[in-house]
């Protein structure tokens, strides 16, 4: 086996076991959120403190917002005051990345992957990714907005952000988790109800 080929068989096995390691459990029924009376169950509260560490809070500026909530709406078709709480899950460039995280980005089995999460999380999620790359479930930042508002310079290659339709957000520099993602909503409707 030559060299490339190796390298390519390592990304895609690489790419499989991250996506994989998102997990396929459904959201627990338990670990809903009482935005009424702004409590979370007892048996979730250690869970969610673990997933909210290393979280970035920000807030858009007045002049970004209008701008972000615009490029929304092109990109994915979501109004975001609309809905309360949007996920972007965005893959950086490949150039900002240790291993070829665009391997299998056009893949059946991504898009699957991406299917799966969806059902995961307690808000809107849309995928979104830097580079100029097909992909069966990620949109193209054509404008490169959602990395410039966002990008924290981090050394991962992909990043979180949770935000409401106030601009207020929870930003994340790792792999796609749905837990934490659901804990940075939690957070946002915690600290900030709409």
């Amino acid at each position: 086996m030559n060299t490339k080929t190796l390298s390519l068989a390592l990304s895609t096995v690489l790419f499989f076991l991250l996506l994989s390691s998102c997990g396929t459990k459904v959201v627990d029924s338990k670990k809903t959120f009482n935005s009424n009376s702004q409590t979370i169950n007892k048996e979730y509260f250690q869970e969610y403190k673990e997933h909210l560490k290393n979280l970035e809070k920000g807030v858009l500026t007045e002049e970004a917002l209008p701008i972000f909530k615009s490029y929304i709406k092109e990109l994915f078709n979501i109004e975001i005051n609309d809905t309360e709480y949007l996920t972007i899950s965005y893959l950086k460039s490949r150039g900002d990345c240790w291993y070829d995280n665009y391997a299998n980005i056009n893949s059946k089995q991504a898009k699957i992957n991406a299917d799966k999460l969806k059902q995961q999380i307690v808000s809107d999620l849309v995928f979104a990714h830097y580079d100029n790359k097909k992909s069966t479930y990620s949109t193209k930042d054509e404008k490169k907005l959602l990395y410039s508002l966002f990008n924290k310079n981090y050394e991962a290659c992909d990043f979180t952000i949770v935000i409401d339709k106030a601009g207020r957000y929870y930003f994340k520099a790792s792999h796609f988790n749905p837990e934490i993602a659901n804990a940075m909503v939690f957070a946002l409707k915690k600290e900030h109800a709409l």
